[in-house]
């Protein structure tokens, strides 16, 4: 059961910015999965008509170690692939992106569209390095309360995420047991300090009483970064 638990109920994504899009893609092939990935990324105001998945011809390698000799043989495999093909619209003008012409928010947005779909519907934990990266700050709250809505999120799935927009430390959006900041050590060790042991008040302004150093977790820098910076002597 314990293994099972990672296996099935855990997903992690250690870099928030290169999540795997096949996930979604493979979610796109069904009419359903088109309609809900469609949906969710013109409700984060990007103007695309549709989405679809294009099967196309390509080569996949694969590696077979030999025991008796001890080398690798690398192998390609004809196989194919489903790329996914976004439809944008202007009046009577229409235009077909590939999934890397998009924006790095939109890449980002839609790679994540499948995985928070089968979390919300498992019950399971998302987790997640960097939610931010590439995203806007609306955007991520957005994110943040599908899963703070019960009637959303009515499988009880949790997201875990770190960030550095401290515009998110907000008592509006988050408990202060919710919030917890990494400190860093003397030793370089690192440790989780939640919101909730500093005794701060539910209206406090958590962003700025971070950002002056009151519950840690803030770099050390000079007075002035920039007197650090060394172009050399003349």
């Amino acid at each position: 059961p314990l293994h099972n638990w990672f296996l099935n109920s855990l997903t992690v994504y250690t870099d928030g910015g290169q999540i795997p899009a096949d996930f979604s893609t493979e979610m796109i092939r069904t009419p359903t999965g088109q309609q809900r990935v469609s949906s969710f990324l013109s409700s984060a105001d990007i103007a695309i008509k549709s989405i679809s998945a294009e099967p196309t011809k390509g080569f996949s390698q694969t590696v077979m170690f030999d025991l008796a000799n001890n080398k690798p043989e690398f192998r390609s495999v004809e196989t194919e692939f489903h790329l996914p093909k976004f439809r944008h619209a202007s009046g009577d003008v229409t235009a077909e992106f590939d999934l890397l012409d998009e924006s790095q928010g939109t890449q980002k947005l839609y790679a994540l569209a499948g995985p928070l779909f089968q979390i919300l519907e498992t019950g399971g934990i998302l987790v997640i390095d960097e939610l931010d990266r590439s995203l806007h700050p609306l955007l991520v709250r957005q994110i943040v309360n599908i899963f703070q809505d019960p009637k959303i999120n009515c499988n009880g799935s949790q997201l875990i995420f770190t960030t550095h927009d401290t515009s998110l430390l907000n008592g509006a959006l988050f408990r202060r047991d919710q919030i917890w900041f990494t400190e860093k050590g003397q030793d370089q060790s690192s440790r989780l300090v939640p919101l909730s042991d500093f005794s701060a008040r539910k209206d406090e302004a958590f962003e700025k009483g971070y950002l002056s150093g009151r519950y840690g977790g803030v770099p050390i820098l000079p007075n002035r970064l920039i007197e650090a910076v060394n172009c050399g002597e003349g």
